[in-house]
């Protein structure tokens, strides 16, 4: 039972932290309405790991998996490629002096 609960914690760290950085990644690029989104997600999973964490009395293997879950978390929106814009060329327009 202990495995599920530490699998479980885990799992919605690790989206909680995902989705609390990539928060702070769209209010860099000032999209407003993504951040607001990401943000209520990633604010009810730490809710949601708080009284799991409380009301299982605070045993160390949830602890240690939450922190585990964040880090990931963490480790994957730091390691993701950077989306570049590309370049828009025009047609030259035919230009003459005659």
């Amino acid at each position: 039972m202990i495995f599920i609960w530490c699998a479980t914690i885990f799992l919605i760290e690790l989206c909680q932290s995902y989705f609390a950085d990539l928060r702070n990644v769209k209010i860099v690029t000032r999209k407003k309405w993504r951040a607001v989104v990401y943000d209520v997600i990633a604010e009810g999973m730490a809710w949601i790991i708080l009284a799991w964490i409380v009301v299982n009395w605070m045993y160390p293997p949830y602890i240690v998996s939450a922190v585990a879950g964040n880090a990931l978390g963490t480790y994957m929106v730091a390691g993701r490629k950077i989306k570049r814009k590309k370049p828009l060329y025009r047609k030259k327009t035919p230009f003459s002096n005659a």
